[in-house]
This record gives C-alpha cells, structure tokens and sequence, in this order.
C-alpha cells in the first residue's frame, strides 16, 4: 500500500474517531432545584452516575487503526505483536478495574457528606484495553525488529582455517 492512502486512510478513521466521541458520549444526570446542587448530590438524587460513553472506546480503537496505517506491523511480526496486543490488552485493562476509583465522594449543598458508589465503567475498561493492545502489538513488533537487526549486525562470516 502506498504511503498516500496509509495517510488518507489514517486521516479518515480519526475523523471517525472524532465524530464518535461528539456523537457517542456518555450520559449525565440532570438536578434541577435551587442553586448549589453539588454534582454528587444530583447523582446519589437520581441513581446516574457519570459515564464516558461509548465515543472514547471507538476513538481509541481508531486511533490504535491510525497507528497500523502509518506504521503498519510486518507480516513476519504478526504472530509475537497479536500475542504482544492480548497479554498487554489484557493487563492494562485488569490494572484500570483494580485503580478505578470505586466511590465518587463529596459534599452537599446543605453541607451533608455524600459516598455514592460507582458501578464498574465498562466503556472504560473496553479503551483501557484497546490502548493496551495498540501499545503491546507495537512496541513488541519494534522490539522484535531491532533484535533482529542487532543480532545480523553482530553475526560475522565464519572463517575457514587453511
């Protein structure tokens, strides 16, 4: 494929992956009542809490589609990168679930403590783990490639004694 249409290419999905985070982000309550309803008090009132919908997921599973066109992995590579992209998917996204914050926490405006908690984010999880496998098929095919051409460097042509 010619670099123009990895370019074109590249240039499309991440005006798909703009266009999903306007058209597909998350939900919000919204508190209507007197002025200084604090934001964990309108979601311990109406049950919703906040979300990031399901526009940051396709904006990084495009932006992970523009880094393969641009710097597309090597055929000889594939099979170490799609390991590399589970394992690596696989822990960034174990390793949001475990940091992710579980309680949203906060004051009313009537000086009340609120502790609300916060259902697990799966659109989160989902680009945790799409970020993580972009990241891990790359860098281990990178990895792969230098050690490849470290390793020709270094071989010498074997002598033959008289």
């Amino acid at each position: 494929m010619s670099p123009e249409r990895r370019w074109v290419i590249a240039l499309a999905l991440l005006f798909f992956g703009v266009l999903a985070v306007f058209l597909g982000g998350g939900q919000v309550a919204m508190c209507l009542g007197p002025l200084g309803v604090t934001a964990v008090q309108c979601y311990a009132a109406s049950g919703r809490v906040p979300e990031i919908g399901v526009g940051l997921p396709l904006l990084a599973l495009c932006l992970a589609g523009v880094s393969l066109a641009i710097a597309p992995i090597p055929r000889r590579h594939w099979r170490v990168a799609a390991i590399a992209a589970l394992l690596a998917g696989l822990e960034v996204a174990v390793l949001y679930v475990v940091l992710r914050p579980r309680t949203m926490e906060g004051s009313g405006s009537g000086g009340q403590w609120y502790v609300v908690p916060l259902p697990l984010d799966t659109a989160g999880v989902a680009t945790a783990a799409i970020v993580g496998a972009a990241l891990g098929a790359h860098l281990m095919a990178r990895i792969v490639e230098l050690r490849a051409a470290r390793g020709s460097s270094r071989r010498q042509p074997a002598r033959s004694r008289p």
